[in-house]
């Protein structure tokens, strides 16, 4: 995919408004804020199509729709009915709690480190989604954030 709906995403997100989710801890430095924003998107059955999204009022649709147009052209076969944005999140080991089957994930913005990290029993696999959707099971397969410098925002959509 061409990066043009990324660069799109990155300089919507980058105007958005976002709240501080006090109900999430981010591992971050203390004097570096991290965001978690659950947008509560819901699929309108009667016409095949997502209900608008709840995040931010100026720039709310139009982070919906670029969201949806890349993983639409990346993973179209993915469906989705829940999405949540992360900006300067670190998360630690963890396993998602309500997600019912895949969960896509993928990061933009300018910064280093900040990949997937995920493990089993055996092994710690480092999975770069640096503009690069990935389909893996978040409330079955433990997972964290790589530390990272610099503005990170990652987008998870799933099945609720």
């Amino acid at each position: 995919m061409d990066n043009s709906k990324y660069e799109e995403l990155l300089d919507a997100l980058n105007t958005s408004k976002f709240i501080n989710n006090t109900n999430r801890r981010t591992y971050l430095a203390e004097d570096k804020k991290g965001y978690s924003n659950p947008v509560g998107l819901k699929w309108n059955y009667l016409n095949g199509s997502y209900e608008s999204c709840k995040f931010d009022e100026v720039n709310g649709d139009t982070v919906f729709n670029l969201v949806c147009d890349i993983l639409k052209k990346e993973k179209p076969d993915f469906k989705f009915n829940a999405l949540t944005i992360n900006k300067n999140f670190l998360s630690n080991w963890h396993y998602d709690r309500g997600n019912n089957g895949d969960s896509c994930i993928f990061a933009l913005g300018d910064f280093s480190g900040g990949r997937l990290m995920t493990r089993d029993e055996e092994y710690i696999t480092f999975i770069d989604i640096y503009k690069s959707p990935y389909i893996f099971k978040a409330s079955e397969i433990e997972h964290r954030t790589e530390s990272f410098s610099g503005l990170r925002y990652c987008v998870v959509a799933y099945w609720i």
